[in-house]
């Protein structure tokens, strides 16, 4: 059985603060930190930076303050430059 949970020490409160703190980000949304294996830890989110003309630097800034601040390096972010709401699947 696959079990997937969020990983201890890490406070996904404080990982949103991270990210709004990078220059140019307005808004954390699809938040997810899980950990599958020990020592592993990944992170998916929507950032949403409108004013951002360089979307690689925004990028760049983020995986830096996850990486440093708490040590994810797996890390999958989609920058949007307004929030895309996501449709109702009807599932």
């Amino acid at each position: 059985m696959l079990m997937e949970s969020a990983p201890t020490g890490i406070d996904v409160d404080d990982v949103r603060d991270s990210l709004l703190d990078v220059a140019g980000v307005e808004e954390v949304h699809d938040l997810h930190v899980w950990t599958i294996t020990s020592g592993i830890v990944s992170l998916s989110a929507h950032l949403v930076a409108p004013g951002a003309s360089e979307r690689a630097a925004v990028l760049k800034a983020a995986r830096k303050a996850l990486h440093e601040r708490f040590g994810i390096a797996h890390v999958t972010l989609q920058i949007e430059h307004d929030r895309v709401e996501e449709e109702d699947s009807g599932v």
